[in-house]
């Protein structure tokens, strides 16, 4: 039978009981830290509902749609029609242009029959006009080349 010891066991002292609990094994708790990012959750969402407070605007819904038309702007941007979003500058590559507009095809074919009328005019159309501004766009080139 183990010896009965007389003496009381040691009381932490107040505010200093985390290294004791985490000795036995028992959750530590920082109440400063939890405060701390209690503070911080309130600064954000203050931030958040100032008025002015600059928010991204939301995404458009992924659709076949603003797929076709995301990689038609692609195509745009490669026949020099508009400037490029990182570059700010409006360059001719022509073998870019093609690859997309050939993806695109890809992609019309790939999905025939399995699309809404409103999705097939839409591929339809986009590919048409992104022909033959790729068309007008070579000839041009051409042109420009033999003029040299």
């Amino acid at each position: 039978m183990p010896e009965k010891n007389d003496q009381p066991e040691p009381q932490p002292e107040e505010g200093k009981d985390e290294p004791a609990r985490a000795e036995t094994g028992g959750p530590v708790e920082d109440e400063e830290w939890k405060e701390q990012v209690r503070e911080e959750q309130e600064r954000m969402r203050q931030q958040e509902e100032k008025p002015g407070h600059a928010e991204e605007p939301p995404l458009p819904p992924p659709n076949l749609i603003t797929f076709v038309a995301g990689l038609s702007t692609q195509v745009l941007c490669a026949l020099g029609r508009i400037e490029h979003p990182l570059t700010g500058k409006q360059e001719v590559n022509l073998r870019e242009a093609k690859y997309t507009i050939d993806v695109l095809a890809m992609l019309q074919e790939k999905t025939k029959g399995n699309l809404s009328d409103q999705e097939s005019a839409f591929l339809e159309n986009n590919l048409f006009e992104l022909r033959m501004l790729y068309v007008q766009q070579t000839r041009s080139e051409g042109s420009e080349q033999s003029e040299e």
